[in-house]
């Protein structure tokens, strides 16, 4: 079980920021689907109550597309997930058996600091057998959260 987001008070000062590289992560499912994952960083703010230097706090969006052999595939399904089902998920858990996940990078614009953040996906539910997206492809859920560090080498010489 993930821990819910902190939401932002009132008073955070939203940061402008530049993005330097936004990478695909690729996850291969033991069931042969390959699924390309991206976290989008929609916002970094900061919090002018807390005095630790390049604290920031970040809203981002994640884009899955899966790609799932041709026996796989299906009709697509119509009706979207409701609420509910998104909260208590049915399927089936897929093991992850090859991953590759990659740094994007973001450089705050008034201090300079570049901030880099990796999605990390911890595991992938099959949806039901009867749920295909758009394209034909199944539906899956994955868990997953972004990890943000400074670039050390990028800010070796920025005062903050």
């Amino acid at each position: 079980m993930s821990a819910k987001p902190r939401p932002l008070p009132r008073d955070f000062e939203n940061l402008e920021f530049e993005t330097l590289e936004e990478n695909w992560n690729r996850y291969e499912l033991k069931n042969h689907t390959v699924v390309r994952g991206r976290v989008i960083v929609t916002r970094f703010a900061k919090d002018s109550h807390d005095p630790t230097p390049n604290a920031y706090a970040l809203s981002s969006q994640n884009v899955f597309v899966v790609d799932a052999p041709v026996e796989q595939r299906g009709e697509p399904t119509l009706t979207p997930l409701t609420p509910d089902q998104i909260k208590n998920p049915k399927g089936t858990p897929v093991n992850i058996v090859n991953s590759n996940e990659v740094w994007n990078r973001y450089r705050i614009l008034s201090t300079g600091v570049v901030l880099k953040v990796k999605l990390i996906v911890q595991d992938a539910m099959r949806l039901t057998p009867d749920r295909f997206d758009s394209d034909g492809m199944p539906q899956y859920l994955f868990r997953s959260s972004p990890m943000v560090v400074p670039d050390r080498f990028e800010n070796t010489n920025l005062k903050t």
